[in-house]
């Protein structure tokens, strides 16, 4: 059939579907779309038009290089002149992230590969989840890891792609061979390595022949393995010979050292000390696996009679890795340093580096103390190793240990003479971490390693950054906002400098803090990106941490079987690897899961026993370990009375000890809960009422709709049954914000309970009377949830309410309808 008849069919199509609902037309990859497919589409398209059917296109086109056409035409495509501009949403596509190609591989293919491997071949598929599947299927952890950044590619790949090369010139493949060996190739730089050739003549060949693209001075080769395939293709006599070439025509040192590598075979001085130079332009500019591997290969071009200097190099790349989270190339480097004979500095360094990618605790605390009882190191070094045991024996539970091993290390640093620099302020921070989480704070520490850091303009990673750990210290005593904030600038900063390990464990407690302040889709965001950078490094009890944070979010957001799933799997990899720490959190967010779910024996049966261990290894900080409110909940609820106020009185006290508004709120919560168990219903409706006004200092809406929650079940036992509905519907509002569905059911069912006749449609809650009044003065979403300590969402939620139940449509109509009934609650 001819083109016109197959157009008339797609509008005949379109047509029939527009004339009953709204359609959308989809049109993935616009770029690869053929002109006759486009023109029946653009026939059908402007009959909908002419027709006034109600239709939209929406079309995702690969992103373009910067100065790049855009791929699929702009806003005139004839494709698109048949609809109203509005009616027409691109999405760009840019490259699959890093960060996901690990759980795409996973996920899909069922293995997990190296890091390095999976970085080579994101490298080699320029970031196309096609391509990033089809060399993980082929290649697995074949893909190399240093040196060479080229793949090998499949057999029938790579035949494929040769054939189409060699139907050119031997001078066209020439240029090729060239741009395949250069980074940023360009016309000029092409011209300058190859003086004999008319490179743009040749150049002009490959990309009538579809090999290459040009640019903005720019070329790129049009299918992504392209230039693998060229490469590979050279030999090794060969491919030395053209790096020796390129040299002169390199656009940086770094591409110049790399270039002067591949010219070369075996030990060279100058050569490694160039590379060495190379790494260190690389890790300035936060770049860590490529200076981790720069340094690997000076390492490899290091003559043997310079051993330390090839321990340093070794020692500095397996660093630069652990930076980057390439922990399974670091590993091998570090084991084969200390198996050496090596000076007792580099030593201690290499233990101390394997002790942070140790499988377990145990591993991890005999790393420490053996780098810590090498002699002839520096006092400063030896004070750190102090604060990393530490660090060890706190996640292992032996509290009163790490506080006693601790103190030692910072009369350690007293003593050292390099007190100030970057090495003395981690270990002052290591060791205010660990007096945060347990309550014994010593007075200045902190304060003095934050400005130590700001005089020397240091960036430190994760827990030896005193930044961060003062916004832990300000999210434990619901400082939310602020903490927030310096969060993001550490997380920021980390990012910039590709500190993989720092991104994860900011994410990681990002993911908590937004926990804490009642935005759930951001906590499930930061908490997912946790768990992927924890997945990619390979070492299973480093999962534990975001596991926690990720299950946390999955409860609270009603995905109860994945919450239990990630909780349970968090419990085990903790346990395994002998990490208290993050045994207990799992544990935790396996008894507020059953709490949500009403299954009150089962959360008693996990949660009972964790407060009093928390005292007994000398953790009195209350927030830090947030078990206290849930597990006296539990024990009020199965009718462990007696457990319950034991409990409580310890809480309370603690509460008041630290002064933190969440410990504060909740303790009186709980106190709420034990004394309607009790049947003390008067004093229990007080105390409920008391702890409303201590949740609005704390900031978390959830916590404060849990109390909503309790004291809506006491109004409705003692049927006051008005008051419980205004309650419990105020509760629910604040659940269904948040999205949090298993205690919004929680609530409906406790509403569903009150017996006598449901108050007319146009009765509004509290809450929403509030917002009603607030919007109809005039003040904006923002305005409204800054008056009632709410957030915007809340806001939004509840004014849809407000217009249905008044069937209303508009703010100005709100306003009127408030003139005449001012009292609707």
């Amino acid at each position: 059939p001819d083109q016109r008849a197959i157009g008339l069919a797609v509008a005949d199509l379109l047509g029939s579907q527009a004339g009953n609902r709204p359609v959308m037309v989809g049109l993935d990859d616009r770029q690869w779309l053929d002109q006759a497919t486009a023109a029946v589409l653009a026939f059908g398209l402007r009959r909908m038009r002419l027709r006034r059917l109600p239709i939209a296109v929406l079309l995702t086109v690969r992103d373009p290089e910067p100065g790049q056409a855009k791929a699929g035409g702009d806003d005139g495509d004839a494709l698109l002149d048949g609809l109203e501009p509005e009616k027409v949403m691109r999405l760009a596509l840019p490259p699959l992230p890093f960060g996901a190609v690990h759980r795409l591989v996973k996920e899909r293919l069922g293995v997990t590969l190296p890091r390095p491997a999976l970085a080579r071949i994101h490298e080699a598929a320029q970031g196309n989840p096609y391509y990033i599947l089809e060399l993980a299927r082929a290649l697995g952890e074949d893909a190399p890891a240093t040196g060479d950044r080229f793949v090998r590619l499949p057999g029938s790949l790579e035949a494929a792609l040769l054939e189409r090369i060699q139907r050119e010139k031997d001078d066209v493949l020439r240029v090729l061979e060239a741009a395949s060996a250069m980074r940023a190739p360009t016309p000029d730089r092409l011209a300058a390595a190859l003086p004999d050739l008319d490179v743009s003549s040749h150049l002009a060949v490959a990309r009538e022949a579809g090999l290459i693209e040009a640019g903005h001075d720019r070329i790129t080769f049009s299918h992504p393995l392209l230039a693998s395939a060229v490469y590979g293709s050279i030999s090794p006599e060969q491919r030395r010979g053209l790096h020796a070439r390129l040299i002169e025509s390199a656009a940086d040192p770094v591409e110049r050292a790399r270039h002067r590598a591949a010219a070369t075979e075996g030990p060279d001085a100058d050569v490694a000390s160039t590379l060495d130079e190379a790494a260190e332009r690389e890790l300035s500019r936060g770049a860590p696996a490529a200076g981790g591997e720069l340094l690997e290969l000076a390492l490899s071009r290091t003559p043997l009679a310079s051993a330390t200097t090839a321990a340093e190099r070794g020692l500095r790349a397996a660093e630069a890795y652990l930076t980057a989270g390439w922990l399974d190339r670091a590993r091998p480097l570090l084991e084969r340093l200390l198996a050496s004979p090596v000076p007792e500095i580099i030593g201690a360094r290499a233990e101390c580096a394997l002790a942070s990618m140790a499988r377990s605790v145990t591993e991890a605390l005999d790393l420490v103390r053996r780098a810590a009882a090498r002699p002839e190191i520096t006092a400063d070094l030896r004070a750190y190793l102090l604060s990393q045991e530490a660090a060890v024996l706190f996640s292992a539970g032996d509290v009163s240990e790490a506080i006693a091993v601790g103190r030692g290390a910072v009369s350690a640093l007293a003593e050292a003479p390099t007190a100030g620099s970057a090495r003395g302020v981690a270990t002052a921070t290591t060791i205010a971490a660990i007096e945060t989480w347990t309550g014994q704070v010593t007075s200045g520490l902190l304060e003095g390693a934050i400005e130590a850091a700001r005089r020397g303009g240091m960036f430190l990673p994760y827990l030896d950054n005193p930044v961060l750990v003062l916004a832990l210290r300000r999210m434990y005593v619901d400082d939310l906002d602020v903490a927030r904030g310096l969060m993001r600038d550490v997380l920021e900063e980390a990012r910039a400098l590709g500190d993989d390990g720092s991104v994860g464990g900011c994410s990681f407690h990002l993911a908590e803090l937004e926990v804490r302040a009642g935005d759930l889709a951001a906590a499930d965001l930061a908490a997912n990106d946790a768990l992927e950078l924890a997945e990619g490094t390979g070492v299973d009890v480093q999962r534990g941490a975001p596991l926690f944070t990720a299950a946390l979010a999955d409860a609270w957001l009603g995905r109860a079987d994945r919450a239990r799933a990630r909780a349970e799997e968090g419990v085990r990899v903790a346990r395994d690897g002998g990490d208290w720490v993050m045994e207990t959190q799992n544990r935790a967010v396996l008894g507020i899961l059953d709490l949500s779910l009403g299954r009150q024996e089962a959360a008693r049966d996990v949660l009972r026993d964790l407060p009093r261990d928390l005292l007994r290894r000398g953790v009195r900080e209350p927030s830090v370990f947030p078990v206290w409110p849930n597990a006296i909940e539990a024990l009020a609820r199965t009718g462990d009375l007696d457990e319950a106020r034991a409990l409580l009185e310890q809480f309370t006290a603690l509460a008041d000890e630290f002064g933190c508004p969440w410990a504060l709120a909740t303790a009186t919560r709980c106190a709420g809960l034990v004394a309607a168990a009790d049947g003390q219903l008067d004093e229990a409706e007080g105390l409920l009422r008391g702890a409303l006004p201590m949740h609005d200092l704390q900031g978390n809406p959830l916590e404060r709709a849990r109390t909503l929650l309790a004291l809506g079940t006491l109004l409705r036992r003692v049927k006051r049954r008005r008051e419980a509905r205004a309650v419990l519907a105020e509760a629910e509002d604040t659940f269904s914000a948040a999205a949090a569905d298993l205690w919004r059911r929680r609530v409906q069912k406790e509403a569903a309970r009150i017996a006598g006749r449901q108050p007319a449609g146009a009765t509004l809650s509290a809450t929403e009377l509030q917002v009603a009044r607030l919007v109809a003065a005039g003040h904006t979403n923002r305005e409204v949830a800054a008056a009632l300590f709410v957030t915007e969402r809340t806001v939004e939620a509840n004014l849809s309410r407000i217009y249905q139940k008044l069937k209303l449509r508009s703010r100005t109509e709100l306003a009127r309808h408030l003139a005449r009934s001012p009292n609707l609650s």
